[in-house]
């Protein structure tokens, strides 16, 4: 009876990392695509020097997501249950 108990509960672990998989990998993409959007016609001569700062670091930290998600899928990590996905 122990074994199928913790067989369960990996499978219900396992399909929660599905879950966050897909959900973290839809948020870098939606605000990766949201960022693109709002500043490709942005006057940056606008914006405070720290201001372009940020915007540096946090579409680098974006598109390091979006190395890094692919990455993962290519190694089926995103959507453990369903391989399709990745």
């Amino acid at each position: 009876m122990p074994n199928t108990i913790a067989s369960m509960e990996a499978q219900l672990q396992t399909h929660r990392d599905s879950i966050l998989g897909i959900f973290s990998a839809s948020v870098i993409l939606t605000l990766w695509v949201g960022s693109l959007v709002w500043l490709l016609p942005a006057d940056l001569s606008n914006f405070p020097i720290w201001g372009i700062a940020a915007i540096f670091l946090v579409r680098m930290f974006l598109h390091t997501g979006l190395f890094i998600t692919p990455h993962d899928a290519m190694h089926g990590t995103i959507c453990p249950t369903l391989p399709r996905i990745n």
